[in-house]
């Protein structure tokens, strides 16, 4: 016969335990936006207003024209080409902001995507990269590039908007990639200063204001760019580029427009094309958005970007796991060990009340 102070004692237990399994569980999963976002306020001073200079016109870039940006490429042919599907942006030594479409075949398991066939690379202006030779011979060649020339990355983890849709891209369309290890700074390789609540009301993006965009996109429809390349372009008005371009436009505090409209002289052949998605939009030298997607004949329409200040100033900006890599993977084992841990102790503990 159970007594009443066993039976209070089980209850007791099992409540415990049930808060442990739950708080053990959540940590598992845990990304904190704004602890990046606390981490990004601590980067430094702002960039230096390109745009201001009126210096740039969709130039080629160099590597200390745009230190925070990186190029997100993928493996092909067994590791033979690796291909420029995104850019991207420093905001911490470990983090690395885009947008969520950039990893489509992570995104859906029946296309059989993972994080290890993604490098993220900073210090570079190049797009792509082929490697000729056996695997060692390749080996080698990448040692030399990261030696001399590129910062490869691999990627822990991506974090995606937990209320972006696949099937309606323009929508919350932001990742946060996590990295296996940090950058290390220099002159070629820096974060940057995102628009935040202590920045917003300093920047001015009314229609006309000029802000800088870069990537490693066509420089004409479907001509690929080999390199680097930046322009600075206009912000078009929210209404204007909804009722003249983006019928589907769902909000002017995470989406904003820039770019070429192809009704002034001065703005033809300044826009973002193919393969600049996740790429920078720095205007005033603050990070404010992240190019993505463009719908039309490139440099006749504008682009939507998302835009940051919609997250980084919102209280609550939730993000979900993706995919952890490899490397984070064992991590997960970890986590799942703890809570097999948990959850025999817990009945062992039940058991010897019995």
């Amino acid at each position: 016969m159970v007594s009443v102070l066993k039976i209070t004692r089980l209850i007791t237990v099992v409540q415990l335990c049930s808060i442990l399994f739950i708080s053990v569980s959540a940590k598992s999963a845990a990304f904190d936006f704004k602890e990046v976002v606390k981490l990004n306020k601590r980067v430094g001073e702002r960039m230096i207003d390109k745009c201001a200079r009126r210096v740039f016109d969709g130039n080629r870039a160099n590597s200390r024209d745009l230190p925070y940006q990186v190029t997100i490429r993928k493996e092909f042919d067994n590791g033979r080409q690796w291909w420029s599907v995104c850019g991207g942006a420093i905001i911490t030594g470990l983090h690395v902001i885009t947008v969520a479409h950039c990893f489509a075949d992570v995104l859906e398991p029946q296309r059989n995507g993972n994080l290890s066939t993604y490098r993220v690379i900073a210090g570079t202006t190049r797009s792509n990269i082929l490697l000729y030779g056996d695997m060692e011979q390749r080996k080698s060649l990448l040692r030399e590039l990261e030696k001399h020339l590129e910062t490869w990355m691999t990627i822990a983890a991506c974090h995606e908007h937990i209320l972006y849709r696949q099937d309606v891209e323009d929508i919350n369309n932001v990742a946060i990639l996590q990295l296996t290890k940090a950058f290390v700074f220099s002159d070629t390789i820096k974060a940057i200063r995102m628009i935040t609540d202590d920045t917003f009301y300093s920047v001015k993006l009314s229609p006309g204001s000029l802000c800088l965009v870069s990537g490693y996109g066509a420089y004409e429809m479907f001509t690929v760019s080999t390199f680097l390349k930046m322009a600075c372009i206009p912000i078009v008005d929210f209404t204007k580029c909804k009722n003249s371009f983006y019928n589907k436009l769902r909000s002017n505090i995470t989406q904003i427009c820039a770019g070429s409209t192809g009704t002034v002289e001065r703005t033809l052949k300044k826009s973002t094309c193919t393969g600049d998605a996740g790429g920078p939009l720095v205007c005033e030298g603050l990070l404010v958005g992240v190019v993505s997607y463009l719908q039309g004949n490139c440099y006749s329409t504008p682009g939507i970007y998302t835009l940051l200040s919609g997250y980084t100033i919102a209280p609550y900006s939730p993000f979900k796991l993706v995919e952890a890599s490899a490397s984070s993977s064992f991590a997960k084992v970890n986590h799942n060990i703890v809570l097999l841990l948990t959850v025999l102790y817990c009945q062992y503990i039940c058991a010897d009340i019995r």
